[in-house]
């Protein structure tokens, strides 16, 4: 391949170096005689200006070698590690590889993540706004150029559909040409993402499909039917086994209230659950979700309207979008099919930092949480006064009393104590005619 003349490649530089002049203008100072500050910050637009021509050559460099690599169509067919560019401005655009070699681009760039220079001072623009660090935090596919100033979206460059989401909002600029309007920021980062059918949450929901793969619809297909089999075989068993103990011991089996918040739902109920927590095969096999079948979109945002101090009234406009969002999302992660109640759920999205995707689902969790502890606790307690206070009993201290009701009011957390630290803690109480046998050693 012929070298480009040194003169043409000197012209080429000069007019690179003006459109970035125009760019770096702001920081200058337009007065003939400039300050010591002025031409300190001179000196550094020029040594960044020469980072900058370094990477428009190396850019250079690298596509000189992929054009090496294109068939006549000009797509790249073979991978080369040198495509895997950090910053988004340099990239090539994932279109121009092979189909053939696309996945292995897209998985080389997903090992390597979004390029989020937090610890870079951001310049300030002409309106003397400038990109916020915070931003990395709340939008996770967020990127920053250091090249060229500018904000990319990671997810969008590596699974946008290229002639269909042209015309979408922040296809361009997320995508194309960079986004650098700070002033807007707070309107166009969540516009970008949008509703659960946007563009950007597409190439979202493909990215967290490629990152799993055990999300593809063949596999699910195969693996969910042997788990559903299993579960259902696991769901028999288990029901067999508590009726007929039940039964033997001639004892009822509903409860006279049998829903999740009830303190008494029923023998039956009540053991199911206490074996549940014993065997994590059997929690999964009576697991209610059911990929969150019963996620009612519509009730779940008319709470908003009851919260009213807790939600704006652009929170309630886009609460619906963000909780459909929600739940494309959790349907296709793996990690979220361990989650069994609302508790659970809460953990596991601070733990995938998903509360700051999501802030206003985990606002509603939240609440959701703190609910039954605000409303339902002095009911809880006189329906545990009769249920242990019955007319045989009456005449119990109110020590013994109160021991009681806290166990039965907090059941739950008394079912999780362990029965050997209960031992223990009686045997110390006081002295016994007998010693309990010493635990043996753990190795």
């Amino acid at each position: 391949m012929e070298q480009q003349p040194s003169s043409s490649r000197k012209g080429k530089r000069k007019a690179q170096g003006r459109d970035l002049k125009s760019y770096f203008s702001p920081f200058g100072s337009s007065s003939t005689n400039p300050s010591t500050h002025g031409s300190e910050v001179g000196n550094a637009i020029i040594e960044e200006e020469e980072v900058v021509e370094t990477h428009l050559e190396d850019t250079n460099t690298i596509g000189q070698q992929a054009g090496s690599n294109e068939n006549d169509q000009g797509t790249i067919t073979e991978f080369n590690p040198d495509y895997i560019i950090s910053d988004p401005r340099l990239r090539i655009p994932i279109e121009q590889f092979s189909p053939n070699i696309r996945d292995e681009i897209r998985r080389a760039f997903m090992e390597r993540g979004p390029t989020q220079p937090s610890s870079h001072v951001f310049p300030r623009g002409e309106d003397k706004r400038r990109f916020r660090k915070e931003w990395f935090e709340k939008y996770n596919w967020l990127e920053y150029s250091l090249v060229n100033g500018k904000a990319y979206c990671f997810c969008c460059y590596l699974f946008r559909r290229v002639g269909v989401d042209d015309d979408k909002f922040g296809y361009e600029a997320f995508t194309k040409e960079g986004f650098r309007q700070w002033k807007n920021a707070y309107l166009a980062l969540p516009k970008h993402v949008g509703g659960p059918n946007s563009a950007h949450n597409r190439s979202r929901a493909a990215f967290d499909d490629f990152d799993n793969q055990r999300a593809s619809v063949k596999e699910k297909i195969v693996v969910h039917t042997k788990e559903a089999e299993k579960k259902y075989e696991i769901r028999v068993d288990t029901s067999l086994a508590i009726v007929s103990y039940i039964a033997l011991q001639g004892e009822p089996f509903r409860g006279h209230d049998e829903s999740e918040t009830s303190l008494n739902k029923g023998n039956f109920l009540e053991f199911l659950d206490w074996y549940k927590l014993r065997n994590e095969d059997v929690r999964q096999a009576f697991d209610p979700r059911d990929s969150f079948s019963n996620f009612d979109v519509n009730k779940l945002a008319r709470l908003t309207d009851i919260y009213l101090d807790d939600f704006c009234f652009d929170d309630r406009k886009r609460i619906r979008d963000q909780l459909q969002t929600f739940i494309i999302h959790v349907r296709r992660v793996e990690a979220f099919r361990a989650c069994y109640d609302l508790a659970s759920l809460a953990m596991k999205m601070v733990e995938l930092k998903r509360h700051e995707i999501f802030p206003l689902v985990y606002r509603l969790i939240e609440l959701a949480l703190l609910l039954p502890v605000a409303t339902a606790s002095v009911e809880r307690a006189f329906s545990a006064m009769k249920i242990i206070k019955t007319e045989l009993r009456n005449k119990m201290s109110d020590g013994w009393l109160n021991d009681l009701m806290v166990v039965y009011i907090e059941r739950e957390i008394f079912k999780g104590i362990d029965l050997e630290s209960i031992k223990k803690a009686f045997q110390k109480k006081k002295d016994r005619n007998m010693q309990l046998p010493k635990s043996p050693r753990r190795n």
